[in-house]
Formats: C-alpha cells, sequence, structure tokens
C-alpha cells in the first residue's frame, strides 16, 4: 500500500492542495487496495528491474506479493492489487483443521 501512495506522491505531478486517495475493502476472500491520484496514470510494464538499480522495484515486488494488479487510466487514475486471504479454517499443510467437540 505504501509503495503506491508514493508513487503517487512522487511520480502524479500534484498540484498543491492535490490529495491521493486510497480505498481498502477486506471482504473473506480478498483484500483490495486502491489508490486513486490526478496524474496521468502510466501503462505497466512486465519487466524485471536490474540488480543494479537503487529504484523501481516496488511494482515488482507488488506483482510478486499481490494475486493481482493493475491499472485503471480515466480522468486520473487508479491503481490497484487484491491478496487473496487464507482460508482460516486450513492448516499449516493446506488440509482442513479438525474441530473437537467437547462435551461438559
Amino acid at each position: 500500500m505504501s509503495e503506491l501512495v508514493t508513487n503517487s506522491v512522487r511520480h502524479a505531478r500534484l498540484e498543491p492542495g492535490a490529495s491521493v486517495g486510497l480505498k481498502v475493502s477486506i471482504s473473506p476472500a480478498v483484500v483490495r487496495v486502491e489508490v486513486t491520484d490526478p496524474g496521468a496514470g502510466f501503462e505497466p510494464k512486465a519487466t524485471s528491474p536490474s540488480l543494479y538499480q537503487s529504484s523501481g522495484w516496488g511494482l515488482f515486488f507488488v506483482g510478486q506479493i499481490a494475486a493481482r494488479w493493475g491499472v485503471i487510466r480515466g480522468p486520473g487514475s487508479l491503481v490497484w492489487f487484491e491478496i487473496d486471504r487464507a482460508d482460516p479454517r486450513l492448516d499449516e499443510q493446506g488440509s482442513r483443521s479438525r474441530t473437537t467437540a467437547v462435551a461438559n
């Protein structure tokens, strides 16, 4: 989330008094984050940064961590990502946990 907000502040050419929007939606299956700004947006590129770069890694990491992400250009720019939530009923091996009923 901080990567997307930082990119808006650094690259959207915000006018004084302009703002960056942040929306977080949580459902049982997905966490979705959206960052909006009045900038022109960009076309996402499927390239990996060079090991020798000191910047330009943020969206690469977003793509590695998120299940999905993208850019919507319109008036302004919206960058979003989604992270699938793990089913809390699954154990570390991916099997369903067993619930034992205890009678009092």
